[in-house]
């Protein structure tokens, strides 16, 4: 064959090869030049599997079914034809299958298929990595001159070439598909910068951003803050300089519109030079995170406050109380006594009630809160709120308005607890309210709720402080300012003792100086048949005898004091077996016992009291730190009437002493 005709056919041949849609068309492309080149009657092509060490057919001409069946597949350990060129990784010829003994296996299989002659050229990478062969096959005997062997190698180059660009970018394909779905199913927003950041070539935002297909010189003013670009344009100079990741949490604009946190952590991919082609990133949204993250702060800062405002407010009444009991042992007896009396018992009632404040709002949160519910006149609870709050309200002469009108609200809940959350929004009230200010309490029916309504015409509530007034240790700077003080407690076991039974709280205010309105909302019980307005409760005489068992002597002594005051005998025991020996000689109608006793506790004591015909008689009340319902549990179990959380309210231990019952609490 003339050279010129030989380059034209190679030209014409490299031309379809590479414009073939895939390997198959390609391959059939080169073997059909190959048999025209050799004037060959068949051929084919395979490729070579790494991993199973075998040739499979994929493009062949002029070949009968049952043949190419057998010759699908072929292991390379085979001593065949093609097996040993690939093995070898050089071209074997037999010029004539009928005189080659090692042929001898495969001659039935020749003379069926009807070729004399095959030669098989290995398909190699530069590298010699092993990639298939290509063979040809003549009917009739012949040898191959050097012009043929060196137009065979030139297009077994061309085809292995192929091959090893066909595989490559199957492999550049699959790892794109495999990006494209890793991109699909995460979370992370992708995209591609060009080498110096001054233009963004894809983003794939994943709804969080803002998508983008062509290129985008003004992706930083699109996506970034105006006051966040100087630390993302000296954080992408470092990388850049330092062709290093780029790692940085910053603010984004949102695909909504909305300003949102990401982080954002770009890599440098270098060309075949080592020079920076593009940058590829993920951004992922941690707007969740953030919010999360700043809670936490302010969280963290509240609770700082609250504990610096509750060393203040531990010190306030602690300072009194210290003033006033050495100013006591000074003057011994008269009016200064009296005064002083009362300055220790206001700031006693202070400092129970902060810690009660602190205990509920913990007990409620971690679910060891109890209701006593009974059905009652809500105007009940009303007026022990209006008791419980007058020292507050009246210290500053502030006006309180009472209007509770003559229709009975029966509601179901425990008293005491509603009382509590009335009597703190009065305090709040008057906490807030200047001297001299007007304070009103109402109560109403609406449909089938019940309304208490406290109004001030105080300092008000700012704006921005009105979504967060019910919030636990939530104080407005307001009241900082004008040295209002407060744990920002109230409100919240407000809201929450309201919430244990039904209802709801809501806060208003017209703002500075305009005053504040709170309502509680509950739900009506439904009244039956002759249920009124309960009367206060004539006291019962109270008991003969009082023991009181603790083995904190200056606890013991003082309860005593404090019921001798009431006309209640009581005595003292400093353990339970010492409340043993006197329980014949008081035969107490009620014994108050310490549950945290060394030695033998308040459990084990009660158990023995009960073992005794005098103990069983008598009703005992467990005084008790913890107020869980597994605490209450185990002090019903061990023989107790009642279990009440220390320290014990001067009106229970009245209450609880004042008669005896057989029923337990």
């Amino acid at each position: 064959m003339p050279a010129a005709h030989l380059l034209k056919e190679l030209s014409d041949v490299s031309s379809r090869l590479w414009a073939a849609r895939d390997l198959e068309e390609g391959l059939r492309e080169m073997l059909a030049a190959t048999v025209r080149l050799l004037d060959a009657n068949m051929g084919n092509v395979q490729l070579f599997d790494t991993g199973r060490g075998v040739l499979t057919v994929v493009a062949h001409q002029g070949f009968e079914r049952d043949f190419l069946t057998a010759i699908h597949e072929i292991s390379i350990d085979a001593d065949t034809v093609c097996g040993r060129a690939v093995r070898l990784r050089r071209r074997v010829v037999t010029e004539d299958v009928e005189l080659d003994p090692s042929f001898a296996p495969f001659l039935e299989a020749a003379r069926s298929a009807g070729f004399r002659t095959v030669q098989c050229t290995p398909l190699t990478t530069p590298r010699g990595d092993r990639l298939g062969a290509m063979s040809t096959y003549f009917s009739a005997p012949r040898a191959f001159d050097e012009e043929e062997l060196v137009c065979l190698d030139v297009y077994a180059r061309q085809a292995a070439d192929f091959i090893e660009r066909w595989k490559s970018d199957e492999r550049l394909r699959r790892s794109e598909a495999r990006l494209r779905a890793l991109v699909k199913a995460s979370c992370y927003s992708i995209y591609r910068m060009n080498e110096d950041w001054s233009g963004m070539r894809e983003l794939n935002g994943k709804d969080v951003l803002a998508d983008t297909a062509a290129p985008a010189e003004d992706w930083l003013q699109h996506y970034i803050c105006p006051e966040d670009r100087p630390s993302i344009l000296a954080a992408m100079r470092d990388a850049i300089d330092s062709r290093r990741m780029f790692d940085l949490e910053h603010r984004v604009q949102r695909a909504d519109g909305s300003i949102g946190w990401t982080r954002s952590r770009v890599v440098p991919i270098e060309d075949a030079e080592g020079e920076i082609a593009e940058w590829f990133g993920s951004a992922t949204d941690v707007t969740a995170q953030k919010k999360a993250e700043m809670v936490l702060q302010e969280e963290a800062r509240r609770k700082d406050e609250f504990l610096a405002i509750l060393a203040h407010e531990l010190r306030n009444p602690l300072a009194a109380l210290h003033s006033a009991f050495t100013a006591a042992r000074r003057i011994g007896a008269g009016a200064d006594a009296t005064r002083l009396n009362g300055v220790i018992e206001r700031q006693m009632g202070h400092l129970i009630r902060l810690v009660d404040d602190l205990l509920d709002i913990s007990r409620i949160t971690t679910g060891n809160f109890r209701l006593e519910k009974t059905r009652f006149d809500l105007a009940a609870a009303i007026r022990q709120a209006i008791e419980s709050a007058s020292p507050s309200i009246e210290s500053g002469q502030r006006r309180l308005t009472v209007a509770v009108g003559d229709e009975t609200l029966i509601v179901e809940g425990d008293r005491v607890r509603l009382a509590q959350a009335i009597a703190n929004l009065l305090d709040n009230a008057a906490k807030y309210t200047l001297d001299g200010g007007r304070i009103d309490i109402m109560l109403k029916r609406e449909g089938a709720e019940a309304v208490v309504e406290v109004r001030d015409d105080g300092v008000g509530i700012p704006a921005e402080m009105l979504p967060h007034m019910f919030e636990l240790f939530a104080r407005s700077d307001r009241a900082v300012v004008r040295g209002i003080e407060g744990l920002g407690v109230g409100l919240a076991l407000v809201r929450k003792l309201v919430g244990l039974h039904g209802g709801c709280v809501e806060g208003h205010s017209d703002g500075a100086d305009r005053g504040s309105r709170f309502r509680i909302r509950l739900p009506l019980a439904a009244v039956c048949a002759g249920e009124e307005r309960s009367p206060c409760e004539d006291a019962a005489p109270p008991p003969r005898n009082v023991l009181i068992v603790d083995d904190d002597r200056d606890v013991a002594d003082s309860l005593c004091m404090l019921l001798e005051t009431m006309g209640v005998a009581a005595r003292a025991a400093y353990s339970g077996m010492e409340a043993l020996s006197l329980l014949a000689e008081v035969a107490p109608d009620v014994i108050f016992i310490d549950i945290g006793m060394p030695s033998m506790d308040g459990y084990e004591t009660a158990v023995a009291l009960r073992a005794r015909p005098e103990g069983r008689r008598a009703r005992l009340v467990a005084l008790s730190g913890w107020g869980a319902e597994k605490d209450r549990l185990r002090s019903k179990e061990a023989g107790f009437d009642v279990h009440v959380v220390k320290p014990i309210d001067i009106a229970e231990l009245e209450r609880l002493s004042s008669a005896v019952s057989d029923a337990r609490v």
